[in-house]
């Protein structure tokens, strides 16, 4: 079983609440360094238990975000 990150970001809909999903930051600029550097390497490290895990911790507050983990995210 891999080991799980001792330091868990918070995701984005808990770091910047008032951001949307589709938000062309996350694409771009200090959205996407910090995405692309920071929480998709954490994210893309856990495995199916640690992704359920912080999930239930932050749970995905709206079918957009969901759309987000599922498909432009997916591990």
């Amino acid at each position: 079983m891999p080991n799980q990150p001792s330091i868990q970001p918070e995701p984005p809909w808990v770091k910047v609440p008032d951001v949307e999903a589709s938000w062309a930051g996350w694409r771009q600029g200090a959205g996407e360094d910090w995405l692309c550097e920071v929480w998709l390497p954490f994210w893309h490290s856990l495995d199916e238990k640690g992704r359920r895990d912080y999930l239930e911790k932050y749970p995905v507050p709206d079918d957009d975000w969901q759309l987000q983990l599922d498909y432009f995210w997916k591990p």
